[in-house]
């Protein structure tokens, strides 16, 4: 009888982790704030990149790929609202995430159309969006 149930739990681990199943809970926490800040420093900077692609010829490709990942990032920073910042108040916070959350999604809703001057005009309220959440909450 013991064999069977280990044989049995055993065929259960191997499917769990033959289909990839995991922790819901793991998989619904957002990264951590040093995570999200990664992708606005060094080589993987997708401010300074969007800046420079706007720059010169429009490759929307390109564009759309940057704008992409930033409404991801947004997404994550949304998240990461619902939690304590390193200081500042939480519903400061949580609205500022908010609001760049939304923002990302408008540029890459800008970037869908080909719209430069779109792109460019959500990039700025982005900026001024980061600068006000680093001066409260950094």
């Amino acid at each position: 009888m013991k064999r069977v149930c280990l044989g049995g739990l055993w065929l259960f681990a191997m499917i769990v982790g033959l289909t990839g199943v995991t922790n819901t809970a793991e998989a619904d926490t957002p990264p951590g704030i040093e995570a999200v800040m990664e992708n606005f420093s060094g080589k993987k900077n997708i401010h300074k990149q969007l800046k420079t692609a706007l720059e010169g010829k429009e490759d929307w490709e390109a564009i759309g790929k940057l704008t992409s990942k930033y409404a991801e990032v947004g997404a994550a920073l949304n998240k990461l609202g619902t939690g304590k910042p390193e200081k500042g108040a939480q519903k400061d916070w949580a609205k500022l995430c908010k609001e760049f959350a939304d923002l990302s999604k408008d540029l890459d809703a800008a970037a869908k159309k080909k719209d430069k001057n779109g792109v460019k005009g959500v990039l700025e309220k982005l900026t001024a969006s980061c600068e006000t959440c680093h001066e409260n909450h950094r």
